[in-house]
């Protein structure tokens, strides 16, 4: 008899005929996925009589509503594909599926939010432990002691679904070797009996180490030591007498995301909890209710616990950031321009040369060759070509046969569509092959490209401050868990003066912000050091094969100007006096606020010093010679002669519509 013929609001009928399949279930709370006891493993029956009394009311025997739960186990496992916020248990069952023969002809249910529960059979009583995306991004697993939520339990009205019911006519799929041997679950038994005060995973025991991750573990940060307090946390996981296959489901679950910054992988994680299981030095259990022979209320502790204050602040000594100055300055990505593990932006309108660029710097970093004459640290780069896809690799065989190298450089390429504002979407997957990159390699990776934001922000909008600064913090995660710098590849909006399109969060977030316009490299922000003046540039194509049909195939390198190509162009007098205008009102600003160097200016200021220079110093009858200017002044005239001051490379404009002089670019 298929579960699926019942009616799906009579919940006792079906979970009586989930009993008669040999499938053990126990009452979950109504409308909710909780358990609605904590003796639920042992509650859990495959008894049709014991179930159908399990969901009767005992005073009217009336049916009850309670959701069913399924308790996994020794008999069979669950194998979950999670899709909820953007996880990508689906896009790994398809690589199970092609490359691990992985079947999904077996019993199989869908829940609420989308996800794929796949139930396997255990051969020879194997035990699995519950995991957490140990197979792979998006998919956990259910062994001993786990349960799911099964059909047709409901949550606010929407029904777990059975996608192929289990019926008299249909078998359990056996678990496949791999994944029982992935899985499978180990004993935390020592030589020494007394290690162990307690059987691991009592309930009770479960339910303390989950208050403390909630509300009493520490944070753990870069700066107070993130493997030494992960470590420390689950050494106290453990002496609640919880095993270390829980430990990372409730870590994972309970205090990566909310208190460790930034997250720990789940592999890292795992290694971590390990660890602590393997070289503790107290009794598995030695903070258990057992050992202290006084049981704990769990709702009591839970009523009394407090959440202990939280911070990242912390002090260093004035001494210890003059020590500081020089070791800061010392590690480079490219000297006196970009910054190791720092964030950097390099926008420009479409086709101005942006990709040629950020891919010239990514060569020569992973090349370990000085680029337009600037020390590089030799590091392995990461390039993300989310928009370009395929066709970057016609500009790396350019770049190959343009620099011809001795030795390959450490460039790797992902010619990928990339997710980077979900956190559960390709964040993760991202930083994992970054350091698996730099563990393989001969040198940590220094930079990573994100080739553009608009394609790595899919489903975010650029122009909303909270999307925008999501996305920040998860490039910042980029940085803290890889020690890259990152470069993010961007468009300029409509008004080019404006800068780089979208949320101002971006740019305020920015340590380098870098202008490709009129085919020069124009630094607009550099937050700890000088500006470096525009780097021009021209491409040149390169000849890289011959097509099908015997047509040569090309792409372009950009080679970029030396400073004689790149002098400044002499200007015309009215010109010069244009010039002479601006540096007599950027001097005349840096004096009245008091500043060190010559100031950013207002079109309007630049304009009213050109004025007062024409009209001599301010002489109540101008030179003669200046009067016919004085009277052909429009806004278009004064609009063609600050172009000309621009186009010659004496100045340029901010993002903010300010005019800076071109020997502070």
């Amino acid at each position: 008899m298929s579960v699926l013929q019942l009616g799906p609001t009579d919940m006792r009928a079906e979970a009586v005929a989930l009993a008669r399949q040999g499938i053990p279930v126990f009452k979950l709370r109504v409308n909710s996925k909780k358990p609605l006891s904590q003796g639920w493993p042992d509650a859990a029956s495959r008894d049709p009589a014991v179930v159908r009394k399990m969901w009767t009311d005992p005073v009217t025997g009336d049916p009850l509503h309670n959701n069913i739960g399924i308790a996994t186990g020794r008999d069979f496992m669950c194998l979950e594909v999670d899709v909820k916020d953007g996880k990508q248990g689906l896009d790994t069952l398809d690589k199970l599926i092609d490359f691990r023969g992985f079947s999904t002809d077996t019993w199989s249910a869908q829940s609420p939010t989308g996800s794929l529960h796949y139930y396997l059979a255990q051969r020879d009583g194997r035990e699995t432990r519950n995991t957490v995306e140990l197979v792979g991004p998006g998919i956990d697993t259910r062994g001993w002691h786990g349960y799911m939520v099964a059909a047709p339990s409901s949550i606010d009205g929407v029904e777990y679904r059975w996608v192929s019911p289990p019926t008299d006519d249909t078998e359990m799929a056996p678990a496949p070797d791999w994944l029982l041997d992935l899985c499978a679950k180990r004993d935390d038994a020592v030589s020494d009996p007394k290690a162990r005060i307690v059987e691991p995973d009592d309930e009770i025991a479960v339910k303390r180490a989950t208050e403390y991750l909630i509300h009493r573990a520490p944070e753990a940060t870069l700066r107070n030591g993130s493997n030494t307090v992960t470590y420390g946390i689950a050494a106290k996981v453990r002496e609640y007498g919880v095993s270390k296959e829980t430990a990372l489901v409730l870590m994972a679950e309970h205090w990566n995301e909310q208190k460790s910054n930034p997250p720990w992988p789940v592999q890292k994680l795992e290694t971590v909890i390990e660890n602590a299981y393997t070289y503790a030095q107290e009794a598995l259990g030695r903070a258990s209710a057992h050992a202290d022979f006084s049981p704990v209320s769990y709702e009591a502790l839970m009523a009394s616990a407090k959440p202990a204050p939280v911070s990242r602040l912390f002090l260093r000594s004035f001494d210890e950031s003059c020590e500081r100055a020089l070791r800061s300055a010392a590690a480079p990505l490219v000297k006196n321009f970009l910054d190791a593990g720092a964030l950097s932006v390099m926008y420009g309108a479409s086709n101005a040369g942006k990709t040629f660029v950020a891919l010239d710097i990514a060569y020569h970093v992973a090349a370990g060759i000085p680029w337009n004459g600037r020390k590089t640290t030799h590091s392995a780069a990461v390039y993300v070509a989310a928009e370009a896809g395929e066709d970057i690799n016609a500009r790396c065989q350019a770049l190959r046969l343009h620099h011809r190298p001795a030795v390959a450089p450490q460039l790797s390429i992902a010619p990928c569509a990339v997710d980077l504002y979900s956190a559960n979407a390709d964040l993760k997957p991202l930083v994992a092959l970054i350091n698996e990159l730099g563990a393989a390699g001969g040198h940590a990776v220094g930079l990573v490209v994100i080739d553009t934001l608009a394609r790595a922000m899919a489903g975010g909008d650029e122009n909303s401050t909270k999307d925008m600064g999501s996305f920040v913090r998860h490039l910042d995660r980029i940085r803290a868990e890889t020690g890259a710098h990152v470069m993010v590849v961007h468009h300029s909006g409509k008004d080019k003066a404006k800068g780089a399109r979208g949320s101002s969060a971006l740019q305020a977030a920015t340590d380098t912000e870098l202008e490709i316009a009129d085919m020069k490299i124009i630094t607009h922000k550099q937050r700890s050091r000088e500006h470096a003046k525009p780097i021009a540039f021209a491409r040149r194509v390169v000849t890289i094969g011959q097509d099908a049909d015997g047509d040569a195939v090309t792409s372009c390198v950009v080679e970029l100007k030396t400073a004689s190509e790149f002098e400044q162009v002499p200007l015309a007098p009215a010109a010069e006096r244009m010039w002479e205008a601006f540096q007599i009102a950027a001097k005349q600003k840096a004096e009245d606020s008091g500043a060190w160097q010559t100031t950013a200016i207002s079109t309007d200021e630049w304009e009213g010093a050109y004025r007062d220079l024409l009209t001599d110093d301010g002489q109540d009858q101008p030179k003669a010679a200046n009067q016919t200017a004085i009277r052909g002044l429009g806004p278009r005239n004064l609009r063609t002669l600050r172009q000309t001051v621009s186009d010659s490379g004496y100045v340029s404009k901010t993002p903010a519509a300010q005019w800076v002089s071109a020997s502070r670019q």
